[in-house]
């Protein structure tokens, strides 16, 4: 049976794909757990160095731009990271797409910023954000 050209590459036996999908987990564990680290070491560095009110200002910013983050993920970059023939057409578009993503996430934080800051009932943060 003859595989399409990215795939020929993944044939192999059953124990292959175990062996690979539990290496494979391993790595993504040991992925996670670090970042997951050095967030708490990031929080204990910002909260050590900034004053209460300063970090309730910051953490006011992070959790709006990480909302933006998560709900305007498109899963551009796990397709390119996946697809082996990449051509000079489809990384302009995606780059295009990820910047048109990034400004429309930008001006959303934006437009958003005070009611997010009247929210926490902390104007101050809107600046911040």
């Amino acid at each position: 049976m003859k595989l399409s050209p990215g795939l020929d590459r993944l044939a192999g036996t059953p124990g292959d794909y175990r062996n690979r999908a539990v290496k494979s987990s391993g790595w993504v564990s040991i992925s996670v757990g670090v970042s997951k680290i050095l967030d708490v070491v990031q929080t204990v560095a910002l909260a050590t160095i900034l004053t209460p009110e300063d970090f309730g200002q910051a953490a006011i910013a992070i959790l709006v731009v990480a909302g933006a983050e998560v709900f305007s993920e498109t899963g551009i970059e796990a397709v390119l990271v996946q697809k082996s023939d990449l051509d000079r057409k489809t990384l302009d578009t995606a780059w295009v797409l990820l910047l048109v993503r990034g400004l429309v996430a930008c001006a959303l934080i934006l437009a958003i910023a005070n009611t997010v800051a009247g929210f926490f009932q902390n104007q101050a943060s809107a600046a911040m954000i």
